[in-house]
């Protein structure tokens, strides 16, 4: 249930950053406070958007990241259980 709260959150405000992001890509450990996302690929125009944004002299024709690791504090973790909007 809280791993279903915390993928709706993270799914909101990436879902125009990664391309087929699931549950299964996701991996929460609250104690530690680490949310761990795996394997999850890149939306190249939207990420080209950003580089464009800030000129940068580059730009993604496709990627994955192998893993991303979120370390956050125990009390913002349980504020994600309750996402804005």
């Amino acid at each position: 249930m809280i791993k279903d709260q915390i993928y709706s959150c993270l799914q909101k405000y990436l879902e125009k950053y990664l391309i087929g992001f699931d549950k299964s890509q996701m991996e929460v450990a609250l104690l530690s406070g680490s949310i761990e996302l795996k394997g999850v690929n890149l939306h190249p125009g939207a990420i080209n958007k950003i580089f464009e944004k800030y000129q940068l002299p580059f730009a993604l024709k496709a990627g994955t990241i192998g893993k991303f690791e979120l370390k956050v504090h125990s009390a913002l973790t349980l504020s994600v259980l309750r996402c804005p909007g």
